[in-house]
């Protein structure tokens, strides 16, 4: 049985305990034994008018695996446009991460899988490779259709091959509370001397200054940084702005135990271990705070000063923050005369490869990656568009002072997720381990180069180099 809503079509709807955005990256992770995924290749940038796409017949019926039920909602509108003008109808398949690569999988196993999916990226490169997904080269060729107009996420290409279309840009920057800070007598960064162009020294020093044990029957401390390092990936501008990396892309290989790499962890650790500036996840404490604050991370609480995180949290801090305190946005920190370098991230629409309707199902991701859907896509908040030219329409009014810097990434180096068949294997490997090496629990040099090796031991991927060539972090502009 399907629910009706304004003449478009939603199956039956199964939402999480906690739901939406907020919880993306714990799903991520309890789904993370059971799936890989995928690669990214150059793209040369090209300025220019949006070219039209080939005529499609409409008709049939696309069915869309969707996993964020908020964005559903809020596309409802261009979906039931898209119906009326091409007289396909579109069928959205909701589902959580959790339950997605299990599904997903299933579904190409049996031959039925829905016709357009809202991708979880760690997944797609084993797709791609086993054939379930449908190569656009062609018809991107046809259409002059250039990932140069967007900012790229990381798999839309896989070996030579277009797969994902973008829809919504993910960039990561430094959410801050303000009130914290002045009630520290701390100066607001964006004020001068600093400007905006605050270092890490600065970082640790506030840090220290706003950190604070536990007093009284309060549920947890007031910490300095909130940095969510149990994700390899996240961990990543502790490594880039100084000046090396912890993955080989050219190789395929995880190096977190090179040099640079080595002493970013040492840096952390002491951060956890001695000097109080970060809040480890787990603990009597983080039960407590949990408990005091549902629905809140320690941020969103008010127990956190300095938070690293993507432009999807706008939205929830504006809804579990409301007027509780001020809070901005402020870039990655610089190193020396090196810019801070922050990563992105992201998730396209992909086509299974078997789609009874495959030119109406690439039609409909055209559309969703089309200026109208991407200008709708900043104005209704549902995240900074893909589209470059469409940046503004989320910037403007902008959501929060600083939103700037979050779209500024891009004119910066910048780092982007390691994927390869086994990815998120990889991130539950690297989860269980960190935290003991970190807290002094094991030697952390020794176990580093351990957790390394059995790393690179999960490491699959199909017969081509995916990032031969691929400089990272990413020059400013790819």
């Amino acid at each position: 049985m399907q629910m009706r809503s304004r003449g478009w079509h939603v199956a039956p709807r199964r939402r999480g305990a906690t739901g939406g955005l907020a919880t993306r990256r714990g799903l991520a992770l309890r789904a993370a034994t059971l799936a890989g995924a995928g690669g990214l290749a150059p793209v040369l940038a090209r300025c220019g008018p949006w070219p039209a796409p080939a005529p499609v017949k409409g008709g049939g019926e696309v069915r869309f695996l969707h996993w964020i039920p908020d964005w559903v909602d809020k596309l409802q509108p261009q979906l039931q446009q898209y119906q009326e003008r091409t007289g396909t109808r579109v069928t959205v398949e909701p589902t959580d991460l959790g339950a997605y690569p299990t599904k997903v999988t299933a579904a190409f196993a049996a031959d039925a899988a829905p016709d357009v999916l809202f991708s979880y990226s760690q997944n797609d490169s084993k797709y791609y490779d086993a054939g379930a997904v449908l190569d656009l080269s062609e018809r991107w060729k046809r259409d002059r259709f250039n990932l140069g107009d967007y900012a790229l996420m990381g798999t839309e290409r896989w070996c030579a091959k277009g797969y994902g279309m973008p829809f919504f840009a993910e960039p990561f920057g430094m959410y801050y509370n303000k009130t914290l800070l002045r009630q520290s007598g701390l100066p607001d960064p964006w004020d001068a001397p600093l400007n905006g162009d605050w270092t890490w020294d600065d970082l640790a020093q506030m840090a220290r200054r706003v950190s604070r044990p536990r007093q009284g029957d309060e549920p947890s401390g007031v910490y300095g940084l909130y940095w969510p390092y149990d994700n390899v990936t996240y961990f990543g501008p502790n490594v880039w702005s100084f000046g090396g990396d912890h993955v080989d892309f050219e190789r395929m290989r995880w190096a977190l135990d090179s040099p640079v790499a080595l002493e970013a962890f040492q840096r952390f650790s002491r951060w956890l271990r001695t000097e109080r500036t970060a809040i480890a996840v787990g603990g009597a404490e983080w039960q407590a705070l949990a408990q005091a604050y549902p629905g809140k991370n320690p941020f969103q609480a008010g127990r956190a000063a300095f938070w690293y995180r993507s432009v999807t949290e706008i939205g929830w801090n504006q809804q579990r923050i409301g007027s509780d305190f001020e809070w901005d946005l402020l870039p990655v920190p610089r190193q020396g005369s090196q810019a801070g370098v922050s990563m992105t991230a992201g998730h396209p629409h992909i086509i299974w490869a078997r789609s009874r309707y495959p030119d109406q199902a690439y039609d409909l991701t055209r559309y969703l990656a089309g200026p109208e859907v991407q200008e709708f896509t900043g104005r209704a908040r549902i995240s900074l568009p893909a589209l470059k030219a469409k940046f503004d329409s989320f910037l403007s009014p902008p959501p929060v002072p600083h939103v700037h810097v979050l779209p500024d990434i891009y004119k910066r180096p910048r780092g982007i997720h390691f994927r390869h068949h086994n990815t998120p294997e990889n991130w539950t490997q690297y989860g269980q381990a960190i935290t003991p090496l970190l807290l002094g629990d094991q030697p952390l040099v020794e176990g580093l180069r351990e957790l390394n090796r059995q790393m690179n031991d999960r490491v699959e991927y199909g017969g081509c180099a995916p990032y031969k060539g691929l400089k990272h972090p990413l020059p400013p502009g790819a």
